[in-house]
């Protein structure tokens, strides 16, 4: 009698605890307060929402505005239509059914403390219904940089923008929680004096104008973590030297701890040719390895970004600017040559749109 008591009691537990678990509508939230950044001439604050139970409840989002989260703040943005669309991402068999993309633009620093967001969802009888959410403003300053490369030209492919599709959108989940380490990702490549990537036919590393050169610390730190001895990659081939998992997807790799819980990683390089090993201090500038095609790698190029743990992949990315280039034009052709646009000019303290040319010689 007292055992079945008891398994009724947690049979009654249970299923209230689940009852009170489930949400009646759907709500919005944010894992990061965004820290703002300098791109592009503009102060830039980039962060997701999550949005769930969207597809529970059979609504759709129709709008959403943006306003500064003081009392009567002004409205920042309002994005419905195609352009709400190209921001936002279904989730299958996630705890969050819509993910939406922010990346707010502002012509000066004086942001905001707080942004609050208000999402307008309809159902299928065409009701509204409203979900407000507020986000605060991180008081951290983006960090800032030197480079990881030297020289001239260089290409910073999938570079940080709310269009890029390869590392903007890279979600992974554990335990629920969604990470994104390569929010501001960027994959590096230079273009030779015929202002392409490659010569000749482009099927060996060899061809490539990037590969072999001096991976540098972008600042003071220690080397937490180090992986070595993956062979490269056949540019454009078919298939990967290695199965591709999270243990080989970044290749041969370093990862920095600068400061700060904040970690640099620089991905796929050049088997045998990384000169630093775990717990080794490391100075600004200082060569850490050499740039190739390992990993999940399709052809040379330094994989590279900022976030706040050791894991690189399960980790929040963070935005960062370097001290110093020279903004050289933008590449607008996915595989013809690069055909300069502009007038060279200094750029300070920016963080590199995408696609945008750029040299670190000083």
């Amino acid at each position: 009698m007292k055992i079945k008591i008891l398994w009724t009691l947690v049979f009654v537990f249970a299923w209230a605890t689940c009852c009170l678990a489930v949400d009646i509508g759907p709500s919005a939230r944010s894992v990061i307060e965004p820290v703002p950044f300098q791109w592009d001439g503009k102060t830039v604050l980039a962060y997701e929402l999550f949005v769930r139970n969207v597809n529970l409840n059979n609504l759709s989002i129709r709008s959403l505005d943006v306003s500064n989260g003081d009392p009567d703040g002004d409205l920042i943005t309002h994005i419905e239509g195609e352009t709400l669309n190209e921001i936002s991402k279904k989730l299958e068999n996630q705890m969050d059914d819509v993910v939406i993309f922010m990346w707010l633009t502002f012509e000066n620093s004086l942001l905001p403390k707080t942004i609050k967001h208000r999402i307008a969802f309809t159902n299928s009888l065409e009701n509204i219904s409203y979900v407000e959410t507020n986000v605060n403003v991180s008081n951290k300053a983006a960090k800032v940089i030197s480079p990881p490369l030297k020289g001239n030209k260089w290409l910073a492919l999938n570079g940080p923008s709310n269009n890029d599709y390869h590392h903007r959108r890279t979600l992974m989940y554990f335990n629920g929680i969604p990470y994104l380490s390569q929010r501001f990702g960027i994959d590096w490549a230079s273009f030779g004096k015929n202002n392409m990537g490659f010569r000749n036919e482009g099927h060996k590393n060899a061809d490539y104008f990037c590969y072999g050169d001096g991976v540098y610390s972008v600042a003071d730190g220690t080397v937490v973590d180090v992986r070595k001895g993956l062979p490269d990659n056949t540019p454009l081939a078919d298939s990967h030297a290695v199965p591709i998992t999270a243990g080989t997807a970044g290749g041969n790799y370093v990862i920095v701890d600068i400061g700060d819980h904040i970690y640099a990683y620089y991905a796929h390089l050049i088997p045998s040719s990384i000169r630093v090993r775990v717990g080794q201090k490391v100075e600004k500038g200082q060569l850490l390895g050499r740039l190739g095609n390992t990993g999940n790698s399709s052809g040379p190029h330094l994989h590279f970004h900022l976030c706040d743990s050791p894991d690189s992949i399960f980790s929040q990315g963070i935005p960062y600017v370097f001290e110093r280039y020279i903004d050289l034009g933008t590449y607008q052709d996915d595989e013809g040559p690069w055909i300069p646009d502009s007038t060279p000019k200094i750029v300070d303290n920016e963080l590199p749109f995408r696609n945008e040319v750029i040299s670190f010689s000083h």
